[in-house]
């Protein structure tokens, strides 16, 4: 199994209205991150791939770079809790099973925090810069998932 989680692309910096920052779109920097991003992972995903992300807008273009068909969860929205996101992808793991390849695409910190906790079983938060992905890939049976790759789109 394969779990590649996807901090969204750059959308300038965060609005102090929650609301209004859920519609915060990508910059132009953000936009060309994100196509950065998707060419690489379109380069290196099987053609069976699900995509799960947060309901932001920002979230959503990133993800939309990629696949039109994104399922979208609330828990994976800014302020999410750990717990949250683990609900959010143990929700989508019948699409893992089946796709082999899931697409989590959100935010920090919660990105930080699922990818410590699946990672190393800690209680932290790692830090994934705008754009970047961490592919994680797992056997069946194993209880944590191992580093495949980890790049951002200064990289690509």
């Amino acid at each position: 199994m394969n779990l590649i989680i996807w901090r969204h692309a750059d959308a300038g910096d965060g609005l102090d209205d929650p609301e209004r920052d859920l519609e915060r779109a990508l910059s132009e920097r953000g936009k060309k991150q994100a196509t950065r991003m998707s060419r690489w992972l379109e380069a290196r995903l099987p053609e069976n791939f699900a995509v799960l992300a947060s309901p932001a807008e920002r979230a959503l273009q990133t993800a939309r770079t990629l696949s039109s068909k994104c399922r979208t969860d609330p828990r994976l929205l800014p302020g999410a809790s750990l717990e949250d996101a683990l609900v959010a992808v143990k929700i989508d793991e019948t699409h893992l099973r089946r796709a082999g390849h899931l697409v989590v695409v959100g935010h920090q910190p919660v990105l930080g925090m699922l990818l410590a906790h699946l990672v190393s079983g800690t209680t932290s938060t790692w830090s994934i810069k705008k754009g970047a992905i961490w592919w994680l890939q797992r056997k069946e049976g194993e209880p944590f998932w191992q580093v495949k790759a980890a790049i951002g789109p200064d990289l690509v």
